[in-house]
């Protein structure tokens, strides 16, 4: 099965590799920087658009109170990471083109190798429709 040009086993692969391979653990630790310096306080509700497997979601918790994953792929929603005592991330299976999410709802939105999997106006659409301005 095909989804976002992802099959379920490039799937499998991706989940085992992105908590410790160094590609991933590096564009982490970039993204968390420029995060920092753009996000000077905590905002409401952060959505990580095609998030996969959910690894980055803890990552993001320093800069929302609300951290949820969508991606289509129904094994991502299988694979949430666990909740920690302050924190609990959520995966919900949706399409990045056409999003669950009331008009204006989000602080931050990201779409981190995603958009050449997608119609890419579609979801920038839909990202900029679900952020607020």
């Amino acid at each position: 099965m095909q989804v976002f040009g992802l099959s379920a086993d490039r799937f499998d692969v991706l989940e085992e590799a992105e908590p410790n391979h160094f590609w991933f653990v590096a564009r982490r630790r970039l993204l968390v920087g420029m995060l920092r310096r753009h996000l000077p306080q905590k905002e409401s509700l952060l959505l990580d658009l095609g998030c996969g497997p959910g690894h980055n979601l803890p990552s993001w918790r320093a800069f929302a109170h609300q951290v949820i994953g969508v991606d289509q792929h129904s094994k991502a929603k299988q694979k949430t990471p666990a909740p920690s005592q302050d924190f609990a991330p959520q995966i919900i299976e949706g399409d990045v083109t056409h999003l669950p999410f009331e008009a204006k709802t989000a602080d931050v939105v990201l779409l981190l190798d995603v958009l050449e999997h997608v119609g890419d106006k579609a979801a920038l659409s839909e990202a900029f429709r679900v952020l607020k301005a």
